[in-house]
């Protein structure tokens, strides 16, 4: 069999999960009869695009959409579609985008659309709920496979239709505690050896919940003044968070790095995790916490497949702050990092195992 051309689809590509899952996959099939290929939208910052581009995937740059030149955006696709027509399999997981790539690659003959699920809620307003379940279905109708993160992102994306489900893998050993890389991480943030480091790794939009990060944080430095809080991420809502942090006096005790490539790095660096997110389609930032072996406070929205140690405990976010603050508090003094390989090995969240089941998933889909 010739080489498989595989086309990954990703709007806006920065250090999010996606982004990082899709990285992996491309290192780990470097040499393997399956090629990775990326279409993403041109952004302000190209350092993320750049960066993947030296590891050597192919990366395709498209002018983003614009919601008023949405004609020209569409014919942008087809275009591209019309001088790259050899893909054998399109592989998209955005909502909005997607009908109009998958409409494009079946014009051009491209049989394998595959539609991938990554969230359980697309957004807190009703009424883009109903927008976005209309591009859901139409894209799911377009789609020749359906496949998901979680089993929760399935049902939310394809309700009882048939789903395959691949877990998000990562680079378990890259993530294993190392305090060699906890200290040099923490005397390069300024952060003291008694310092209480509480820590969320996230873009900063609706969904992850910053504001509330921020609400619990106030109340544990008022009983720890050695609290810390470190903020990984950028994103929309970072301004606003940022103006909440000089309002409520803790510029101070906060750091904010921005996106980050080597997340695993600060993982080190934080004593806690938290992790209360509105809605998430799995949450691959809290296996990564865990394999850090840090103690994970999740919110009760996250899929509870995401708790693959003891180190998790989900509470509620829908009834207030207390329960969160009184359980950082408690934890402070009962904290221990320990080496999380074979826990994150048995769980089935490595990178070469799922990245293989992918490529046999590829391989078989091109074959047929």
């Amino acid at each position: 069999m010739n080489q498989i051309r595989v086309l990954h689809f990703i709007p806006g590509y920065n250090y999010g999960g996606i982004e990082t899952t899709t990285k992996n996959i491309c290192n780990y099939l470097k040499n393997s009869k399956v090629k990775i290929e990326i279409l993403v939208g041109k952004q302000e910052d190209m350092s993320p695009i750049e960066e993947l581009k030296d590891t050597g995937c192919v990366v395709h740059v498209i002018e983003k959409m614009n919601k008023k030149h949405i004609l020209r955006y569409i014919k942008q696709i087809f275009n591209f579609f019309r001088i790259n027509d050899s893909f054998n399999i399109v592989h998209s997981y955005n909502i909005v985008r997607t009908p109009i790539l998958f409409l494009a690659a079946k014009y051009t003959g491209i049989q394998n659309r595959i539609y991938h699920a990554r969230t359980t809620l697309s957004s807190t307003s009703i009424f883009e709920r109903i927008i976005f379940r209309v591009f859901i279905y139409i894209g799911t109708v377009l789609a020749s496979q359906l496949l998901a993160c979680s089993e929760e992102a399935g049902k939310y994306f394809f309700r009882n239709k048939k789903t395959k489900i691949i877990k998000n893998g990562i680079n378990t050993k890259k993530f294993l505690f190392n305090v060699n890389t906890r200290n040099r991480m923490r005397a390069n943030l300024g952060i003291k050896n008694n310092d209480y480091v509480i820590g969320h790794i996230g873009r900063f939009c609706e969904a992850k919940n910053h504001n509330f990060i921020i609400d619990l944080f106030v109340e544990v430095y008022k009983q720890i003044p050695e609290a810390r809080l470190l903020l990984i991420g950028d994103g929309s809502t970072k301004k606003m968070i940022e103006n909440k942090i000089r309002s409520a006096g803790i510029d101070d005790r906060v750091i904010l790095t921005g996106a980050v490539s080597n997340a695993n790095d600060y993982l080190q660096a934080m004593d806690i995790f938290v992790f209360p997110s509105i809605y998430e389609g799995f949450g691959n930032v809290a296996v990564e916490a865990q394999a850090a072996g840090l103690k994970v406070i999740a919110s009760d929205k996250v899929p509870k497949s995401v708790k693959i140690t003891d180190l998790v405990e989900f509470l509620p976010i829908d009834q207030g702050i207390n329960r969160w603050v009184n359980l950082l508090i408690k934890s402070r003094h009962h904290l221990s990092r320990k080496n999380m390989y074979d826990e994150i090995i048995r769980s089935g969240f490595d990178i070469e195992r799922n990245v293989l089941e992918l490529e046999e998933f590829y391989i078989k889909l091109a074959s047929n």
